[in-house]
């Protein structure tokens, strides 16, 4: 196995964790909110919030929605073997539910044989506890994960296997949830051996991310430095589900992992507990950092270009000879940078306009690079380039300048590609605009988000419109949607 196959691997298992925390991520705003409406400062705030058959439903919601936050390792075991299985995705599913049941009684049956079996009173502080109820170790996640990648090996070696015709009835795909179930007993017996060790290496490496001073910057540093490797949500799942991410004793039970603790203090305890001082430290792990945006670049998965709008060199060649015409200038960007034909006063406005440093002067790059987007540095002139290249689709955004691009490229063409290229078409996603050439991205995403600089028909079409973006609007509408 080679360095290449492996870091692959390792990609494809990072994707994997994205289907149970995409399930989570909808789930959760329904779960907070109806945590939220059902504390008692909000009734004090909101008097029709006390209505009986309000809280009832409120309360019913609220305990329909945690099913999914109690069964965390469930979910990530059917996840992580949809996702790693080469072959029948389903039966893989089947197999690690089966597995990870599998995983929870032979666990129990260790620390019965052994003697580590734990009274109630205690289970909580020797990290034992009731799941599903069966007492075992509380893997968390990492149990789930566990399931999920045998069961996903499982399926690939032996979803073909062929029985002596006595016991042929066994054989093919019915085999995989039979072999799933004999390896799990092994692992079962093995866990609580290393798990101990594991563990303890977790809670080495947690003052690292931890650190009160430093800690929120290395975890971001190292979440976005792994993007290119397609790494990133591995380190996402360890510090939000293992100890790497430490260990709370809230409200008299211990929660491991980041994201944990934050839904125990958020959805379940409100701003009168005193568990609410940990809220700050524990919720800028989680979306703070993190933003979809998306521009006429060239989209890439795992740090490999996978889908590339370029304009053609006979078309930039043309549109320059176009503004020269008019005397205007032309900007050409690609994903490595921009640059210009040449600057003149209405660049230095265009440029200062949209709060940007102004690009080099290199009038003949488009033969040498890329081009994935012009632009037009004018005031006018608009019907006389409409007229000229059909074969492109022009915005203007601001009174300087042209955005420039093929005909049919737009920034919801792009989320729709990166959606269906990664699988995530079942993703909620966050749009945000302001311009003539944010329509498409609005009409492409779940929320619409205009800011309040935005032009008027997208105020319109937006389900929420924000501040200014000069006055921290993004901030303002991820706060609105409780994604910080």
């Amino acid at each position: 196995m080679n360095k290449d196959s492996i870091k692959k691997g390792i990609q494809k298992f990072g994707r994997s964790l994205l289907l149970p925390i995409g399930v989570m991520a909808p789930i959760g705003m329904v779960m907070g909110l109806t945590n939220a409406l059902t504390q008692s400062y909000m009734v004090e705030q909101l008097a029709w919030l006390g209505n009986p058959a309000v809280q009832a439903v409120l309360n019913s919601l609220k305990t329909i929605t945690s099913v999914v936050f109690e069964n965390i390792p469930l979910l990530f075991a059917m996840g992580v073997a949809y996702g790693m299985a080469k072959i029948d995705k389903g039966i893989a599913v089947f197999s690690s539910v089966l597995g990870y049941v599998t995983l929870l009684i032979v666990v129990n049956v260790y620390l019965t044989l052994t003697g580590a079996i734990a009274d109630a009173e205690v289970m909580s502080e020797v990290g034992q506890g009731i799941v599903l109820g069966i007492q075992t170790l509380k893997l968390d996640a990492a149990g789930g994960i566990i399931a999920g990648l045998v069961a996903a090996y499982c399926t690939d070696k032996f979803y073909k296997t062929q029985l002596p015709l006595a016991f042929a009835f066994f054989g093919g795909k019915k085999f995989v949830p039979i072999a799933t179930f004999f390896y799990m007993i092994v692992v079962g017996f093995v866990i609580p051996i290393v798990w101990g060790l594991f563990t303890k290496f977790l809670i080495f490496i947690s003052p690292i991310f931890m650190n009160d001073v430093f800690g929120v910057g290395v975890y971001w540093f190292a979440h976005r430095a792994l993007i290119p490797f397609g790494l990133h949500h591995v380190l996402a799942s360890i510090v939000r589900f293992t100890e790497a991410g430490g260990v709370y004793m809230i409200d008299g039970q211990q929660y491991i992992g980041i994201l944990n603790a934050a839904n125990k203090v958020l959805f379940d305890l409100g701003p009168d507990s005193e568990s609410w001082k940990l809220a700050p430290d524990l919720f800028k792990y989680l979306a703070t950092g993190q933003m979809l945006t998306t521009l006429f670049r060239v989209p890439a998965i795992d740090g490999e270009e996978v889908y590339n709008e370029k304009i053609d060199t006979t078309i930039s060649e043309r549109m320059l000879h176009a503004v020269e015409q008019k005397n205007h200038a032309l900007s050409f960007y690609n994903p490595t940078g921009y640059w210009a034909t040449s600057y003149n006063d209405n660049m230095h406005k265009a440029y200062n306009f949209i709060h940007s440093d102004m690009p080099a002067i290199d009038p003949l790059g488009y033969k040498e690079k890329e081009v994935n987007m012009l632009l037009i540095l004018s005031q006018d002139g608009d019907e006389y380039y409409h007229e000229l290249f059909p074969e492109l689709t022009f915005y203007r955004n601001g009174p300087y300048s042209i955005d420039t691009v093929n005909k049919g490229t737009s920034k919801g063409k792009a989320v729709g590609t990166l959606q269906k290229l990664m699988n995530l078409e079942d993703i909620p996603t966050f749009g945000f605009g302001d311009g003539n050439n944010d329509f498409a991205l609005l009409e492409a995403c779940d929320h619409k988000i205009a800011m309040g600089n935005a032009v008027d028909g997208l105020k319109d079409m937006a389900s929420f419109v924000t501040k200014k973006n000069t006055e921290g609007g993004i901030v303002h509408a991820l706060k609105h949607f409780d994604l910080i």
